[in-house]
């Protein structure tokens, strides 16, 4: 599950801005990130285009 400590934003934000930091936190991953990489919208459960937000 995503917490605020495993969080860093950077600009120019791509995927997601700073100002969405609720829409992560408490969400999983459905795909290895590594410390540093973007995280795609793709990547995050509930957050994918063909995904329903629950």
């Amino acid at each position: 599950m995503l917490e605020r400590q495993h969080l860093t934003f950077a600009r120019p934000a791509t995927e997601f801005e700073a100002h969405e930091l609720d829409t992560l936190l408490g969400h999983s991953l459905l795909t290895s990130v590594k410390q540093g990489e973007l995280i795609r919208r793709n990547a995050v459960a509930g957050q994918g285009r063909n995904e329903s937000v629950a």
